[in-house]
């Protein structure tokens, strides 16, 4: 018998009115060189009948007498052949294209040990409930595993010699052992991902994982067992900050039913991580609850503004520690569409009073000139990005009455009525496509696209989207194509014309009136995709066109898409060269001279109270 390329293991108890779907969507994967093997952990729901029903030679049962989940899943681990291991709880389901997506990861380097994805969550019926976001953390991660754990466990495929170097699941923790895993393989193995879910993890009401509660006491044996194993893969200020969170976190989650208990782990995590504003927040929250149940509710609790009050008290405090640092803003589009993730006027409005009232609002280039007197208080960067019409229409015009100024980073194609962003494609396809579920082809294929109402297209639109963010301009071009046939639409000029650009006239206007204008790149094309030549040409040539068109220096840029995943080594190189003086990333991030091609940006998509916290300095507490 042949040996297979991949293992994967169904650990179950008492899952069999989701075993079968769980089965089907392992047996029904793209990459057929495989098997499974489904481990009943002494089930009494007809698990056994079940399974013997599928007819596939893949497939292996092993039952065994009821000794819990991490024995069933090293039972599995032991008896399997292949050289990478994936696991499917009897619950959940693969995405039929899971092992191709992220098979190719393993071949790019022996280093790597995992590669894992994003999940999506559904409800007890299937039903979507949106898409539980992995962070996006690759190579040596140690150090942020560490802090928290961000491999959704059923995404995960692991090298088969990574988990017997390091000896598979600890037996003796109750909970928490995909993270204890984890960590014991980061120690020795690089990880990676793939941007696109692969996964879909079910929340019902006999789940193990909602015993949160329980988690804790697990999470410091687990982190106590990684340090006397390896006492110097961590530093020690990010031990600090882990055992911080975990008390913090503990003291949230029994607050209200030991409200005292809360309050010393609160102390706690307070002492190891002064300087983290979520252990401020949760002291503040224990000792309010405690206040509470005492009798002593502040008119500030009684209208559910406790949260808020508290932030305010801290916000002089929190000011004096973060306000050497500048705040950098984004937005993208204005109007009253929230399904377009617009920002409403009157909210702008409203963050624009609250950021001139605390801070000195400059251009991104202004912000390292040292000739520029400031007025005391911390600086702040409006950056705008893509440039659309609405910016123009709506938020300019605020700008102007509060006398101030932003810089807007623009697609030159865009301006130049070349090409509408492919995200604005996807979502005019999906609002003229019939309100009904229709099956995809081509590169989406295996996929369907639920339009039956506006929830639905919306985390239709979501899931397409992120396909598309972190593949080349060919597959991308291509994908939307098979879209459109899959649809059957053909969008015409009206169908765009929400999502026009703004002209050459109307950015001449913006510099005339101080704005500054950078460039955000030809066609927001995932530049770390791009060959080195092509990225070089590109980049300076929108560079000139800006220039040209413009009459005036562009010295600032904005990575398409943002993560720290498109601002790689030779990227920012390519930027430095092209003779930009500064970059932006669309993620929270040091703002400094030192980090001036890697500069962070909070997203202003959010309520005044939240964009309050920003400006005082809580975004920066917490990074």
């Amino acid at each position: 018998m042949s040996i297979p390329t991949v293992s994967v293991v169904i650990a179950t108890y008492n899952s069999g009115d989701y075993l079968k779907e769980a089965i089907d969507s392992v047996l029904g994967q793209t990459v057929a060189d495989l098997e499974l093997l489904v481990v009943d952990d002494g089930s009494t729901d007809g698990t056994r009948d079940l399974v013997a029903r599928v007819s596939d030679p893949r497939l292996t049962y092993i039952w065994q007498p009821n000794a819990g989940q991490t024995s069933a899943k090293n039972h599995g681990v032991r008896r399997s052949r292949g050289e990478f291991i994936g696991f499917c709880d009897g619950d959940d389901y693969w995405y039929p294209n899971k092992l191709e997506l992220q098979l190719p990861k393993f071949q790019q380097s022996e280093r790597t040990g995992v590669v894992y994805s994003p999940a999506d969550t559904i409800d007890e019926h299937g039903k979507s409930l949106g898409g539980e976001i992995a962070e996006k953390f690759s190579g040596q991660v140690t150090h942020e595993l560490f802090l928290r754990n961000f491999v959704p466990f059923g995404t995960a495929m692991v090298r088969r010699r990574c988990m017997e170097e390091v000896g598979g699941f600890d037996e003796s923790l109750a909970m928490g052992i995909d993270w204890d895993l984890w960590l014991r393989i980061s120690a020795r193995y690089h990880f990676d991902y793939v941007a696109q879910s692969t996964y879909a993890y079910r929340i019902w009401s006999g789940q193990m994982s909602k015993n949160w509660r329980g988690r804790y006491s697990n999470a410091f044996r687990i982190m106590d067992n990684f340090l006397r194993r390896h006492p110097q893969a961590v530093a020690p200020k990010i031990q600090r900050r882990a055992f911080a969170n975990t008390y913090s976190n503990r003291a949230r989650a029994r607050m209200h039913e030991h409200p005292m208990a809360a309050i010393q782990d609160a102390a706690q995590g307070l002492a190891l991580d002064p300087w983290t504003a979520y252990s401020w927040k949760t002291t503040g929250r224990t000792l309010l609850n405690a206040m509470r149940t005492r009798g002593k509710v502040t008119e500030f609790e009684r209208r559910g503004d406790n949260h808020y009050a508290l932030k305010r008290s801290l916000s002089p405090a929190v000011r004096l520690l973060t306000g050497a640092e500048p705040r950098i803003f984004m937005y993208h589009r204005f109007g009253r569409k929230a399904a377009e993730r617009a920002m409403s006027p009157d909210e702008f409005r409203s963050q624009m009073l609250i950021l001139k009232a605390r801070c000195d609002v400059v251009t991104l280039s202004e912000l390292f000139d040292a000739k520029r007197i400031g007025n005391g208080k911390p600086r702040a960067v409006v950056t705008v990005d893509d440039g659309y019409e609405d910016f123009f229409r709506i938020a300019y015009p605020v700008l102007r009455e509060l006398d101030l100024r932003a810089t807007v980073f623009v697609t030159t194609g865009f301006i130049d009525r070349k090409l509408h962003l492919w995200p604005d494609r996807i979502r005019a396809l999906l609002d003229r496509a019939p309100a009904s579920s229709i099956e995809l082809t081509g590169f989406w294929a295996g996929q369907q696209a639920n339009l039956t109402n506006k929830a639905e297209r919306e985390l239709t639109w979501n899931r397409l989207a992120d396909q598309l963010v972190f593949v080349t301009e060919s597959v991308r071009h291509a994908a939307l194509e098979d879209l459109e046939r899959s649809l059957g639409v053909t969008l015409t000029d009206a169908d765009m014309k929400p999502y026009d650009a703004m002209t050459w006239e109307q950015l001449r206007q913006l510099k005339d009136a101080g704005f500054e204008i950078g460039d955000h790149s030809p066609s927001h094309a995932s530049l770390s995709l791009v060959s080195s030549e092509t990225l070089g040409a590109e980049l300076t040539e929108s560079k000139r066109l800006l220039e040209s068109k413009l009459g005036t220096a562009v010295r600032s840029f904005a990575y398409p898409n943002g993560t720290r995943d498109d601002a790689p080594e030779n990227v920012v190189t390519a930027v430095r060269q092209a003779g930009y003086e500064q970059a932006v990333l669309s993620v929270p991030s040091e703002v400094s001279a030192n980090t001036r091609f890697e500069l962070g940006r909070f997203s202003g998509m959010c309520s005044s109270e939240r964009f309050r916290s920003l400006v005082d300095g809580f975004g920066i507490l917490r990074r």
